[in-house]
Order: C-alpha cells, then sequence, then structure tokens
C-alpha cells in the first residue's frame, strides 16, 4: 500500500515523491505557485509541510509523520495496517492537497 500511494503523490502535480520503501512513503507539497528553484522555497516548503502535518493530526483522519532528508522536511507516511484499503489510500493525496492549499494560503496571507 505504501507503494501505492507513492504512486497517487508522484501522479498528482502539487507533490514531490522522495523515497518508497517497503511500507513507507516519503513526499512533500509542493504548491504550483512555488518556484522551487528559488533559495528561500525550502525554508518554506519545510515551514508549509510541517504546518501540513499538524493540521492533519489535529484533524484526527489521518496520520502522518514526518522525515528530515538533506534538511529538506517530508511527510511520512507508514502504512502496516493489514485492513488499509486501496480506497483510502487513493483519496489520501487530494486530502492533504485540500489541507495544504489551505495552509498556504494562511501563510502567504501572514507573511
Amino acid at each position: 500500500m505504501a507503494r501505492r500511494l507513492f504512486d497517487r503523490i508522484t501522479e498528482h502535480p502539487e507533490f514531490e515523491g522522495a523515497t518508497q520503501d517497503l511500507s513507507i512513503a516519503t513526499f512533500r507539497y509542493v504548491p504550483s505557485d512555488v518556484d522551487v528553484a528559488d533559495p528561500a522555497t525550502r525554508k518554506y516548503l519545510n515551514t508549509l509541510n510541517a504546518s501540513i502535518l499538524d493540521r492533519l493530526q489535529a484533524s484526527g483522519t489521518v496520520y502522518l509523520s514526518n522525515a528530515v532528508i538533506d534538511e529538506v522536511y517530508l511527510l511520512r507516511a507508514c502504512v502496516v495496517n493489514f485492513r488499509t484499503s486501496a480506497e483510502r489510500i487513493d483519496v489520501l493525496p487530494q486530502r492533504i492537497a485540500t489541507v495544504g492549499r489551505e495552509v498556504h494560503q494562511g501563510l502567504r496571507h501572514s507573511g
């Protein structure tokens, strides 16, 4: 299921897949209006993804953790429950992207 999630993430235009191994997939949300070539972007994306994680965990509907690889803050999914369905995996990217857009708008308007 982690492979399936990673595939769905990498197919989505607002995500960058990072790693996938066994039951773990790591990735980050990258809004379409953010220039990843800009040096200031890494710090912003780290803050954005940390805020997305906080919001998702507070919602109680999705529980992700994080990983930091080469100073890049990533969302980390670990799928170990044998009852996890393909349908649940397939809706995750859109759910995370929706929260990502909301957090991105909030950060842009506050900063």
